[in-house]
């Protein structure tokens, strides 16, 4: 049997921020992971500028390999409209997931983290006075406090839904397929199509499903994909639209004509926004378990981060009273709820519209240089959405009596 002041039962981005802040201020910690680091993760890896803000991970991606795009195309459905976003400064950084998790986890452990690779949580057990975790192995831990940190299928998310009342898992409707490969390409292929400013592409609504394709260089590989709706992708088969997908890329000349589909990897992601409650007395989520997903781009990692940073604090503050009631964590949801909850209640609502009327929308913005710059910042996470969005809509009616109603 083995005591710590705090568990955390997933040791991606989320986690390994939360267990490298705990245990820097002295406390015993244990992060738990199913796999074995390093570990490759299903995701675009694109990463919002918004991380600047974190000056430890700024520093760290210095020794991993790390990609500054300078500009990126977004595609209509029918191809007819091209919204083209340059800049002379980064739009958006694209890592490797492998290296930049494996380089977290470190930074966890050498602030002192027990971490447990291997190690497969099948429950969690919340009592007035402790917390425990079962494992796989028939091992169990105890702790004064747990976070849940592994994605949508989470122990403490499941324990929180069922405490709230909800539905042990999310509905097919609220979840989104992810589908991705990597290729190896060579640098001159890379240069030759992407040049210097490493463009990136994103088509939407491929194939006719809600969602959309992207196509990110990264220095030697294409890291190529396409994420939509569930319900809508199992319509179709998925090597299919896959297959169709490449033979656009290929059509554009963006992809080599010999590459040909390998092994797709699938991954879903939770796209219905925060659970009501991300805490409970001994227990916080955060990440993609809490919902912190962009509706929009299906970005998480700005999100994950900060949202590790956030339980952290709430976490230690506890820790130094001795107290773990709900009311004492409550402060966690109320840090992310200022920072970027209303930021993410409003791209849900802004994704429904932008998706329904995308064609449309993206002949505005590639029309109008200040509606260009704003759709920019919204999916690149340079500026904070809330104040944008605002300011969009007069912006799109504007568009749309001079475009539509004045032809």
């Amino acid at each position: 049997m083995k005591n710590y002041d705090v568990i955390i039962c997933g040791a991606g981005p989320s986690g390994a921020t939360s267990a490298k802040f705990i245990s820097e201020r002295g406390y015993k910690v244990a992060l738990l992971d199913k796999a074995s680091f390093p570990r490759n993760k299903l995701c675009g890896g694109a990463l919002r500028l918004s991380v600047d803000q974190f000056e430890y991970i700024m520093k760290g991606m210095g020794n991993i390999s790390l990609t500054n795009c300078f500009e990126v195309k977004m595609h209509s459905p029918s191809l007819k409209y091209i919204a083209d976003f340059k800049s002379s400064s980064p739009v958006i950084y694209h890592i490797k997931r492998l290296e930049f998790d494996l380089m977290l986890v470190n930074m966890a452990v050498d602030a002192g983290v027990d971490f447990l690779e291997n190690h497969f949580v099948e429950k969690v057990s919340i009592s007035r006075h402790k917390s425990s975790v079962f494992l796989k192995n028939g091992e169990e831990l105890y702790s004064k406090l747990i976070i849940g940190a592994g994605g949508m299928y989470d122990p403490v998310l499941s324990y929180l839904r069922k405490k709230q009342g909800l539905q042990l898992y999310y509905k097919k409707s609220e979840i989104a397929y992810m589908m991705m490969q990597e290729y190896p390409v060579s640098m001159d292929f890379i240069l030759d199509v992407f040049g210097e400013q490493k463009t990136s592409h994103m088509f939407l609504k491929p194939g006719g499903v809600y969602g959309y394709g992207w196509l990110f260089p990264k220095d030697t590989v294409l890291n190529v994909g396409i994420g939509a709706l569930w319900t809508d992708i199992k319509m179709v088969e998925k090597h299919e639209i896959f297959n169709l997908y490449l033979k656009l890329l290929k059509k554009q000349g963006l992809f080599p004509n010999n590459c040909n589909l390998g092994q797709i990897e699938v991954t879903l992601l939770p796209l219905s926004g925060p659970i009501r409650k991300t805490y409970a007395e001994r227990a916080i989520i955060v990440g993609d378990a809490a919902g912190f997903i962009s509706p929009l781009s299906g970005e998480g990692l700005y999100y994950a981060i900060s949202s590790g940073k956030f339980a952290a604090e709430t976490v230690i503050d506890a820790l130094k009273k001795e107290r773990f009631t709900e009311k004492n964590l409550s402060i966690y949801q109320s840090k992310w709820q200022n920072e970027w909850g209303f930021e993410i209640a409003l791209l849900k609502f802004f994704t429904m519209n932008f998706h329904n009327q995308v064609e449309r929308f993206l002949k505005y913005v590639s029309l109008d240089e200040k509606l260009k710059s704003n759709l920019m910042d919204i999916y690149t996470g340079r500026k904070n959405s809330s104040e944008i969005l605002w300011k969009m809509a007069p912006r799109i009616l504007m568009d749309f009596l001079r475009f539509e109603s004045l032809k």
